[in-house]
């Protein structure tokens, strides 16, 4: 059983897929669904409909990652309809164009998306993972950790914070039977 969040579009909706692909039951979770989409392309709906066409297993949890409630309750829905938890790919992520000027209220929920949903989420699957012997965890990262991206400062910052984040949860969760890595995507 797959938790994989920012599933609506892009790199999540691929790791979701694949996810499906190779047997898993997939939890497909973001903002974007059917009934409520977003100005981007791409639903968590649209992501199930694909994973059941070719054969998967998929629930689609709308999730709005800046809200700590909603993160527990996709961690909740995805132990009560399947089961469990196996897998929690943190993928979601979001960022403004800014500097030191950035609003305050953008850089907040950079933060509370890029960083704070993924602890939170860790938080809660956590126990899941250890009652089944452990599980795993990825954590998706970007260059921008590293090499400053003009514009895109609070951003580098969060995916730098979700690196050193996966490096403690690793520790705290390895004897748990729970591996934690992180996936940077340097293209």
């Amino acid at each position: 059983v797959a938790i994989v969040t920012g599933a609506s579009r892009g790199v999540g909706a691929a790791i979701a897929v694949a996810l499906g692909a190779a047997g898993c039951k997939v939890v497909c979770a973001a903002r974007a669904t059917a009934a409520n989409p977003l100005r981007l392309p791409g639903t968590v709906d649209a992501t199930v409909e694909q994973i059941v066409a070719a054969g998967g297993e998929a629930l689609a949890v709308p999730t709005n990652l800046a809200e700590e409630d909603d993160i527990v309750a996709m961690v909740a829905r995805t132990v009560e309809h399947f089961g469990g938890v196996d897998l929690l790919v943190n993928n979601a992520a979001i960022t403004f164009v800014g500097g030191l000027d950035i609003p305050r209220k953008r850089y907040d929920l950079i933060m509370n998306v890029n960083a704070t949903a993924p602890l939170i989420a860790m938080r809660e699957a956590a126990p899941h993972m250890a009652r089944a012997g452990g599980g795993s965890i990825v954590n998706v990262s970007s260059a921008a950790a590293l090499i400053p991206v003009e514009g895109l400062m609070a951003y580098g910052m969060s995916k730098l914070a979700l690196e050193h984040l996966t490096l403690d949860a690793a520790r705290e969760l390895h004897a748990q039977g729970t591996n934690v890595n992180c996936f940077r995507i340097d293209v």
